[in-house]
């Protein structure tokens, strides 16, 4: 093969290495295959807490149970310090809020209805007795009354502050009428706080007609009512005073029923 025919077949065998690729012509960039993205997760939704709405009233309910049911058990506690029973009968009333009763003018008498439909025989009643006035002034505790209460039978213990007396009576009244034979007479008694705006607490326990008193812890004596004049009734409150203005205020007051 001459020299020329060698120059023609290197020159082949140099463009079928090149390729068909004309000069200035980029090569081909490989494109990347796209890559999978995972799938987001979904995120729960926390579950409510279920919070209730308070029961205002039952709580309040139970609250007054609560409190009454340690009042009784303190009252139980005390009674058994004096010597008295309350291993028979049950609490009748256990007070709810002080009451105070006003009086003004001239002989003005007031009467509160304690529990209108708790009516009983025998019984233990406690309560504290604040008084405040500028002038003689009477807190009493009406028991065993008709159901027209101020204006039929009645059983009254008053304690009262007289010209610096410190007196306390038990008395029977039959509408108006007051009935002396029926009275223990008013006593002196020493343990009666005098002071205005001074407390007193008053005991009285009642079994058929014997009727028992204690002021500030201190036995006073019984009275007996050999009349039998009033077996059962109910409860209440009463202030009177002579002129001005005077109050008498119950708190902290039980009543143990007997029967």
């Amino acid at each position: 093969m001459n020299h020329r025919c060698k120059l023609l077949v290197i020159a082949i065998l140099l463009f079928a290495t090149a390729g068909c690729t004309s000069p200035g012509t980029p090569a081909a960039t490989e494109i990347p295959l796209p890559s999978a993205t995972p799938a987001a997760t979904p995120t729960s939704e926390p579950t409510p807490t279920f919070t209730p709405t308070p029961d205002r009233t039952a709580t309040q309910a139970a609250e007054a149970t609560a409190a009454a049911d340690e009042d009784i058990a303190r009252f139980r506690s005390e009674m058994s310090e004096y010597g008295i029973s309350t291993d028979s009968g049950h609490p009748g009333w256990v007070h709810e809020a002080p009451v105070m009763l006003v009086v003004s003018g001239y002989q003005d008498l007031e009467h509160h209805a304690v529990v209108p439909d708790l009516e009983t025989s025998d019984f233990i009643l406690r309560t504290d007795v604040t008084w405040e006035s500028n002038n003689a002034i009477q807190c009493g505790i009406v028991f065993r009354a008709a159901p027209e209460f101020e204006e039929g039978e009645r059983y009254g213990f008053w304690f009262l502050r007289q010209s610096g007396r410190k007196l306390w009576e038990i008395q029977f009244w039959d509408g108006n009428a007051y009935l002396a034979s029926a009275s223990n007479g008013v006593r002196y008694s020493s343990d009666i706080n005098l002071d205005n705006g001074g407390t007193n607490q008053i005991l009285l326990v009642a079994e058929e007609y014997t009727f028992t008193v204690y002021i500030n812890g201190v036995r006073q004596g019984e009275f007996h009512d050999h009349n039998s004049l009033a077996t059962t009734g109910r409860f209440g409150f009463a202030a009177y005073h002579y002129a001005g203005d005077s109050t008498c205020t119950f708190a902290n007051t039980v009543i143990w029923v007997y029967r």
